[in-house]
């Protein structure tokens, strides 16, 4: 560990990151110089079992079956702080894996929005003083029926969208054009309108498909090996005996939903449904 050999006395700083991993780790970030027990007594901490450095900080995991406050007051992390958290850190990762750092600072949010698995607006908000920053909005309502992976991807394919609006060639409003396409090739998100090789690659509505080995991919793999979870998803899709059948005037109806754009559609199980805009077959929820 770093030791201060300068003979002056350093300020010594530490922060609590909230855990992204799970329940039964916890994340400690510490600065190069002089690193401390960031306010732990010696009771409290927990064996280590792994230590990376990047640049000048050191990374600490710590086992635990407690989870912190990023305000490092001592309590338990709220829902909010966790959840939020965990998709600040896949931000960080791959703005410095995927766009060598060049993305600025936005606001994430988890939003409901019909058809869609996120959406990025450019300069949406502002604080009282006058900063305005861009939005990056994930639809929950995917993320119980979606692989973390998946969803990961449309964060990715989002902050493409942010690099193109502030270093790239911006097209008109949910238009995606060639330049867009040529990041995401860059980033190894391949640009398809069907979200399976071999669609348009360009147009108004449009997904991805993940590249086999490809930046991304290699981003997201390691990601993952670290313990990455999203902690948090929405119960209303989750997989569960009996979801996505209702009772109706002609008697049990299935849900089925577009994997692309999430449009819905209801119709006695064991029919084939196609949704016309992406092109793909409808997913009975139940499958």
């Amino acid at each position: 560990m770093a030791k201060n050999t300068s003979g002056k006395h350093t300020k010594r700083r530490a922060d609590f990151l909230p855990p992204y991993a799970s329940q039964s780790q916890l994340a400690v970030m510490i600065s190069y110089r002089p690193v401390t027990a960031c306010g732990l007594n010696n009771e409290e901490w927990r064996p280590l079992v792994g230590m990376l450095c990047f640049g000048n900080q050191v990374t600490i995991w710590v086992k635990s079956h407690t989870t912190y406050s990023s305000a490092g007051n001592g309590r338990m992390s709220t829902p909010t702080e966790q959840a939020y958290s965990e998709l600040q850190h896949a931000y960080d990762v791959f703005n410095t894996r995927l766009f060598a750092g060049q993305l600025p600072s936005c606001l994430i949010t988890i939003q409901r929005k019909n058809r869609t698995y996120g959406y990025f607006s450019g300069e949406r908000w502002n604080d009282q003083a006058g900063a305005v920053t861009d939005e990056i909005a994930l639809n929950p309502v995917h993320f119980a029926t979606r692989s973390t992976e998946e969803v990961l991807s449309t964060l990715a394919h989002k902050m493409v969208h942010l690099w193109q609006h502030h270093c790239g060639t911006p097209s008109r409003s949910t238009y995606h054009n060639k330049a867009w396409a040529a990041k995401m090739d860059a980033i190894g998100l391949c640009s398809s309108h069907t979200g399976a090789p071999g669609g348009t690659r360009t147009g108004q509505h449009m997904s991805h498909d993940v590249v086999a080995g490809g930046p991304f991919a290699q981003a997201c793999t390691d990601l993952l090996a670290e313990g990455f979870v999203i902690s948090w998803r929405d119960r209303v899709r989750a997989q569960v005996p009996g979801k996505g059948k209702m009772e109706g005037k002609a008697g049990v109806r299935t849900t089925y939903t577009c994997p692309n754009c999430g449009l819905n559609a209801w119709a006695k199980a064991d029919v084939v449904l196609r949704c016309g805009a992406c092109e793909v077959a409808l997913e009975p929820e139940d499958a």
